[in-house]
């Protein structure tokens, strides 16, 4: 009987709740609605007003309003996160406003009123933490991106761990534990097992846009390496291992100078792909998808069942991949394009002695005509010494 009533109670909340809420209900008056179902203290009530005050004011001054479905978009919750931190709010302070607003957004999620609580995924950096880690957007993860091929050449091979990082948003002790035959060509796809058999124990299906599965393949191939192998080495060919990863990312931002609060770490790209995911408008379910699954079932049930899902965030990651190599295209074409006029330059000098002689170009017109265009002061110098020495010989 009293289990009966309980039923009846939680129905009948539940479905006046549905009636009054909705995604475009201020969080404020969400927040009213949810006390009438907590038996918090006046104080503690204040309190959640205060961190939902703060919240909202934010939304505002970003020309979003204050209502619950702009509380579910990730990156807006990080740039919350960014612009508190940066406003010196203390650390304690930050994450009690977190905890005020994952409850919210938890007790409404519970209720299928919100479809996600972002506020749980994300991570308020400590103070006292070395592992803070700042947050990529696009134009940042291409500048990784190029420094990846830059490195390679300088001998630093850091390609695989790196873009796995970036495209997939593993965990170190993740990446590290990665073998060959956890890539799934067939599927375009990584299945990554922790092995650990709990209650946790989770399996993750981790799709792979088609430049880089391409690159992993030959990679492969190139190394020689069988299925139990590992995938990941470090710089100095060894089996990955986590401080190894660190070494990696310490190098790419050396490389590009970032420092202090510009620093990222393997956990960054973690965060840096799940934003861009949320910003390219992937569903927060999908993008929780990342997160895997309790291994009750077979992969390929997974992988029939959730199909949609797989396809939606390897679209993306390949929209995101294309814009990545379109911009490394681009980067390495005007280096070259550097370097020839650099060339040009040196072969101007060697030839000083030639253009002594009364006598035609020593250079093709194509040549000339391409020197006309990528460096026109260079060739107005060599047409006018060349001129001044006909002049002069007739």
């Amino acid at each position: 009987m009293v289990n009966e009533l309980l039923t009846v109670k939680k129905t009948d909340i539940q479905q006046s709740l549905e009636d009054l809420m909705n995604m475009e209900t201020t969080i404020s008056d969400s927040l009213i609605h949810m006390k009438e179902h907590r038996y918090w203290a006046q104080s503690t009530f204040e309190s959640y007003k205060n961190d939902v005050k703060t919240f909202e004011e934010f939304l505002m001054d970003n020309n979003l309003d204050p209502v619950l479905k702009n509380g579910e978009r990730l990156a807006i919750v990080n740039q919350w996160i960014k612009h508190q931190k940066e406003n010196g709010v203390a650390f304690k302070t930050i994450s009690r406003r977190i905890a005020s607003l994952s409850s919210i957004y938890g007790f409404y999620q519970s209720l299928g009123i919100v479809h996600s609580n972002p506020f749980k995924a994300v991570r308020v950096p400590s103070p006292h933490s070395g592992s803070y880690s700042a947050v990529m957007d696009m134009d940042q993860l291409k500048q990784v991106y190029v420094a990846i091929q830059d490195l390679k050449k300088e001998g630093v091979d850091i390609e695989i761990p790196i873009k796995l990082l970036m495209f997939t948003g593993l965990r170190n002790q993740a990446l590290c534990s990665l073998k060959v035959r956890d890539v799934e060509f067939d599927e375009e796809l990584i299945v990554y097992n922790s092995g650990v058999y709990n209650s946790k124990h989770k399996v993750q299906f981790l799709p792979l846009p088609p430049k880089f599965l391409n690159s992993l393949r030959e990679y492969i191939k190139e190394n020689g390496l069988t299925s139990d192998d590992p995938l990941c080495y470090g710089i100095k060919g060894l089996a990955l291992q986590n401080k190894q990863l660190n070494r990696m990312t310490d190098k790419i931002c050396e490389y590009l100078g970032w420092e202090g609060e510009r620093r990222v770490t393997p956990h960054g790209f973690r965060y840096s792909i799940a934003t861009l995911l949320d910003e390219k408008g992937v569903s927060k379910d999908t993008i929780q998808y990342l997160l895997g699954h309790s291994e009750t079932e077979s992969i390929k049930f997974y992988l029939r069942r959730d199909k949609r899902k797989i396809y939606q965030i390897k679209k993306v990651l390949t929209e995101i991949e294309n814009e990545l190599e379109e911009h490394l295209t681009h980067v390495t074409h005007a280096k070259a394009a550097v370097s020839d006029t650099h060339e040009q330059i040196q072969i101007t000098h060697s030839h000083a002695e030639e253009f002594a002689q009364p006598k035609s170009l020593p250079f093709s017109e194509d040549f000339l005509m391409k020197l006309a265009v990528q460096n026109p002061e260079i060739f107005e110098r060599i047409m006018s010494l060349h001129y001044q020495n006909q002049k002069k010989a007739t």
